[in-house]
């Protein structure tokens, strides 16, 4: 939440991306994640990609 940093951003949301068949569903779905993809980084273009990526791995 607080970062700043978009390299940083950046890798952390591709590492998600790695470990997201690993989360059980319900992690996912009881938290809000898929939120803050969608509202905090699919509207920032650099993080776009990425973050549809996730997406669709969910």
């Amino acid at each position: 939440d607080k970062s700043r940093h978009p390299p940083l951003l950046l890798v952390t949301l591709e590492t998600l991306l790695r470990f997201l068949s690993w989360i059980p569903l319900g992690y996912i779905f009881e938290t809000n994640m898929v939120n803050t993809l969608i509202e905090t980084f699919f509207t920032v273009p650099m993080f776009r990609n990425v973050t549809l990526r996730c997406l669709t791995e969910i």
